[in-house]
């Protein structure tokens, strides 16, 4: 099995470093109550769902796993539970980013360099948007795209279910061979994500529709039974039955809420610069762009992605939901977890052009790898990293202020 071929000792070395990152955020978020984080809620819905059986929300997954994980620990306690699932859900992300970025350097010559892998894949999990602007508003968090985001559980669960059904449903439209048996995967991590929180999948249907139209029209390649029996119809399933109960069951809301264009509104309420903060936010996988145009156009993930997080930016900034939910941001999800695919993506795709990087001795590749490109792709990467950096830290330490 790929996801378990690899460097063993690399490996359970990531998965410490993972474990000792984010079990004591997933704990200390875990333990909050209030606006700083939303844990409380989810504990309300779980202990609902265990006591009373009744499912409060339509993206439920994270409640059921966390009743599951409370029976599993002989009823010891729903926020434990709860913290688990979501430290889990981060190390399984920063294993599954590692897996993908061995698996780009698959043929190439010479020894993988897992010590500079793992590195990197911590980084991309941790990375956050340039934060630069909170010298003049003091905000890390309101106005920008957010990619790590230690506060909500159910994002947490959705980004490794997003990336492995990302790259399943994007090789439907590649030049590879399909693999059928592909479709239950598929079908499998689309009701997942949906249940999880179904920001991903209401971007990823109206992309893909569009790049099967454009395909169909061109006659291209297309597995049509992975398309319409791994994505579409599970999707339409789970989606249509979320919106039915969204609007049907008295017990979900307080207050009746609608789905309404207003650009920009949630997000100027908090913050203002908000051209200046998407620019801040998406730094890296744009200089991906700017300096590797030809490869970038050429490379169906790359585009499928930029194409996702079109979606999820317009979501983010032109929709919103009336009535006392406006201020929630609930649509932010969209651009929150379009963004961090984009970015994931952007991180893949500067592997397989800088290769010799992570492949141990093969000095060659290094030295033709160093360009004016490389060079600002890799300051700006850093510069994310480092912003993680500070983001993680201010999480602990900052106050809500600083968001």
């Amino acid at each position: 099995m790929y996801l378990l071929n690899h460097n063993k000792r690399s490996s359970i070395i990531l998965l410490v470093i993972a474990i000792l990152l984010f079990v004591p955020m997933s704990y200390y978020k875990g333990i909050q109550v209030g606006e700083s984080s939303d844990f409380d809620a989810h504990n309300r819905m779980v202990e609902f769902l265990i006591n009373d059986h009744i499912i409060k929300v339509p993206h439920f997954l994270l409640h059921l796993l966390s009743a599951i994980a409370y029976f599993l620990t002989f009823k010891q306690s729903v926020t434990l539970s709860t913290i688990a699932i979501h430290a889990i859900s981060y190390i399984i992300l920063t294993y599954f980013t590692y897996v993908f970025i061995c698996k780009q350097l698959d043929g190439k010559y010479g020894q993988k360099n897992y010590f500079y892998i793992s590195i990197l894949a911590i980084c991309v999990v941790i990375a956050s948007p340039i934060a630069f602007l909170a010298i003049f508003d003091e905000h890390l968090y309101f106005g920008y795209i957010a990619l790590s985001t230690y506060h909500n559980p159910t994002i947490a669960l959705l980004k490794p279910i997003a990336i492995v059904n990302f790259y399943l449903v994007t090789q439907i439209f590649s030049e590879e061979n399909s693999n059928r048996n592909n479709i239950t995967v598929i079908a499998l991590t689309t009701v997942l994500a949906a249940l999880a929180k179904p920001n991903y999948i209401l971007c990823a249907i109206p992309a893909l529709i569009m790049v099967y139209s454009y395909r169909i029209i061109r006659r291209r390649q297309i597995n049509h039974i992975q398309f319409f029996a791994g994505l579409i119809i599970p999707a339409i399933i789970i989606i249509s039955w979320q919106y039915y109960k969204s609007n049907t069951d008295a017990q979900l809301y307080s207050s009746e809420s609608k789905i309404i264009i207003a650009p920009f509104e949630v997000y100027k309420a908090s913050s203002s610069m908000l051209f200046e903060k998407f620019i801040l936010s998406v730094s890296f996988p744009l200089s991906i762009c700017i300096f590797h145009w030809k490869e970038v156009k050429q490379d169906v993930y790359l585009k499928m992605a930029w194409l996702l997080f079109a979606f999820g930016t317009i979501h983010t900034y032109f929709l919103a939901e009336s009535g006392k939910r406006m201020f929630h941001g609930n649509f932010a999800w969209s651009g929150q977890i379009t963004l961090f695919i984009l970015f994931f993506v952007s991180a893949l795709f500067f592997v397989r052009q800088n290769a010799g990087y992570f492949i141990a001795g093969n000095c060659n590749d290094k030295a033709a790898a160093i360009s004016k490109g490389t060079t600002v792709c890799s300051v700006i990467f850093i510069l994310h990293v480092l912003a993680g950096i500070f983001w993680y830290y201010c999480n602990f330490t900052g106050p809500r202020t600083l968001w």
